[in-house]
């Protein structure tokens, strides 16, 4: 009797564990269907208005969670601020675009926001060097000092002299 009784606990428990997995593999929304948001990015280089070349650049963990607070909540202000650097590539876990550059004309500044169509836009600024320098990555913010680091890539290096300019486009897309 009592290993019936067992048995019978055990077939309703592995009954329950199956139903319960099956139901945790499907997609439980409304119709059956779910959707994915993938980031893309793409920032192209200018000197002078010669193109450089163009890169994929790296969302970093602080740029998921303005994202996470943008959609979810409505928190964060918009990522329109364009910064140099002179130093190594960013990461994924940065906070802050290494070797961020200011002076020289080369501060973080207010990009001119484009839209391309759905989904698509360009965050675009030309600074104006005011010394010899050389340039080799750039990032997006979302303040002109502070702020959250959204993104950010390396690119070929560039030697700018007093007067060169630097045209940075930061094309979005989301699909």
């Amino acid at each position: 009797m009592r290993k019936n009784k067992f048995l019978i606990a055990s077939g309703i428990f592995l009954l329950a564990a199956v139903i319960i997995a099956c139901l945790w593999s499907q997609d439980l929304t409304k119709d059956g269907t779910t959707q994915t948001i993938s980031f893309h990015t793409q920032v192209c280089v200018y000197k002078n208005g010669v193109p450089i070349g163009c890169n994929h650049n790296i969302l970093t963990n602080a740029g998921k969670d303005h994202i996470k607070y943008l959609l979810g909540i409505g928190l964060n202000s918009p990522a329109i601020y364009l910064a140099l650097g002179n130093t190594t590539a960013p990461t994924e876990t940065d906070t802050a675009l290494p070797g961020e550059i200011t002076g020289c004309g080369l501060d973080r500044a207010q990009g001119t926001y484009y839209s391309n169509g759905v989904g698509n836009w360009t965050i675009s600024h030309t600074w104006t060097s005011s010394c010899t320098i050389t340039v080799n990555t750039t990032g997006l913010y979302n303040a002109t000092s502070g702020g959250t680091f959204f993104s950010g890539t390396s690119f070929s290096s560039v030697d700018l002299q007093a007067d060169d300019q630097l045209t940075i486009n930061y094309t979005i897309w989301v699909s």
